[in-house]
C-alpha cells in the first residue's frame, strides 16, 4: 500500500486516478483508509479502509468483498473517489497540551475523563494506492 502525504479529517474530498499501465500480472485496489490502516496489506483488508478492486469491481472493507460494479476496471480507465466527513472536526486527534517552562516545552497532564474522544472515531483518511508489481 502507498499512503498519501496529506490526510483529510473533515469536509468533502475527491480525487481521480487514471490507470495507465497494469501489465499482464498487475492489479490494483484503490480507495480511502485511515492513518491506522496496515501498510503491509491492500486497502480494505482491515476495518480502517475501503477499497475498490480492479479484478471484479468489488468494494472491500474488513477483507469482505461486496459486489459494486458489473465488471472491474483496467488500463485507460479514470476512477473518481469521493468522501464526506461532515462532523470530522469532532474526531480529529487532539494536539498535546504543551507549556513552556524555563524555555523548554513540557506536556500537560490531562485527566483521563477529558482525554476521551467520541466513538466511533473515523480517524484521518488519506487515499491509498497499492504497490504494483510488473
Amino acid at each position: 500500500m502507498v499512503r498519501a502525504t496529506r490526510g483529510v479529517a473533515a469536509g468533502a474530498w475527491y480525487f481521480e486516478v487514471k490507470v495507465v499501465h497494469l501489465g499482464p500480472t498487475g492489479h490494483t485496489r484503490l480507495g480511502w483508509a485511515t492513518n491506522k490502516a496496515d501498510l503491509q496489506t491492500p486497502v480494505g483488508f482491515d476495518a480502517y479502509g475501503f477499497g475498490y478492486r480492479d479484478v471484479d469491481g468489488a468494494k472491500v472493507t474488513k477483507a469482505w468483498r461486496d459486489k459494486y460494479a458489473d465488471e472491474g476496471y483496467g488500463e485507460g480507465d479514470v476512477l473518481g473517489f469521493y468522501i464526506s466527513l461532515p462532523d470530522g472536526e469532532r474526531y480529529e486527534p487532539k494536539q498535546p497540551d504543551l507549556i513552556q517552562y524555563k524555555g523548554m516545552p513540557f506536556h500537560v497532564q490531562v485527566p483521563k475523563e477529558e482525554q476521551k474522544t467520541p466513538d466511533p472515531v473515523p480517524g484521518e483518511y488519506s487515499f491509498c494506492l497499492p504497490l504494483l508489481h510488473f
